[in-house]
């Protein structure tokens, strides 16, 4: 259900201040909104794209199409399922890793 929610691509402005368009559906034969799907992303003034490059029931790996606005982007989200006594728990990790522009200080 995480893993859906999180590839509704036209949906994710309820979890990050921006607005995403999709521009190409996935691959034939991947998961909804998975490998090979396009989104724009709108951040103000600011606008590019992301590819979606692997995804399944426990990750999505993307990419932005391009070297702006920073070059070398790519997050990384993985699911796991931790059961304690009473509940079903996911954890969820989200990593990003870019290389910044010269202005922009490394450790954002």
């Amino acid at each position: 259900q995480i893993i859906s929610t999180l590839l509704d691509h036209q949906q994710l402005h309820r979890f990050f201040n921006a607005k995403f368009t999709l521009l190409q559906a996935q691959d034939e034969g991947q998961i909804e909104g998975g490998k090979g799907a396009v989104r724009q992303v709108k951040i103000g003034k600011i606008t590019f794209s992301e590819q979606i490059i692997s995804a399944d029931q426990n990750q999505i790996s993307y990419q932005i199409v391009g070297d702006k606005p920073v070059a070398n982007h790519r997050g990384d989200i993985y699911l796991s399922a931790n059961k304690d006594i009473n509940t079903l728990v996911t954890e969820l990790n989200y990593c990003i890793s870019c290389s910044a522009p010269w202005w922009m200080p490394n450790a954002l």
